[in-house]
């Protein structure tokens, strides 16, 4: 056996001996609770309905917690509120202050959710002419 092969089983080894049972349902698409870091979004021209991420740079973040209440690093002052979270894809985000002015332009209101290879894929609804997705990274449980 050459190096490279030698090399290249250990690496195997180690990749397949890393990962556990509680990586795996860590990754949970039930679990939208934490925090998670705007980091793409992809909006269509018409002719698709999926494509690369555009990606952010510093977004903002998002918290959500278990008393139905989150912060958000999106709008300066106007930065906590509630939300209402449905396991049928629904997630409803309002923000306490009436003024509210997103920065990000994700906003408030409704949206789909989806957690797709442990980020989180918020889909506004009735807010965008043609598809159109932001993308959230996850920071913490």
């Amino acid at each position: 056996m050459n190096m490279k092969n030698l090399v290249m089983l250990l690496l195997g080894v180690c990749l397949l001996t890393s990962c556990n049972d509680d990586d795996l349902e860590s990754c949970n698409d039930e679990m939208i609770l934490g925090t998670w870091q705007y980091s793409g979004y992809f909006f269509s021209d018409g002719s698709t309905t999926s494509g690369p991420w555009t990606p952010v740079l510093n977004g903002f973040r998002l918290t959500l917690d278990e008393n139905e209440m989150f912060t958000s690093t999106d709008a300066g002052d106007c930065d906590e509120g509630t939300y209402r979270w449905f396991t049928n894809g629904l997630l409803v985000l309002d923000y306490y202050c009436e003024d509210f002015n997103s920065r990000s332009g994700v906003g408030e209101g409704a949206f789909f959710w989806e957690i797709d290879n442990c980020n989180l894929i918020l889909i506004p609804d009735g807010r965008c002419f043609e598809p159109c997705y932001y993308l959230f990274s996850r920071v913490s449980y």
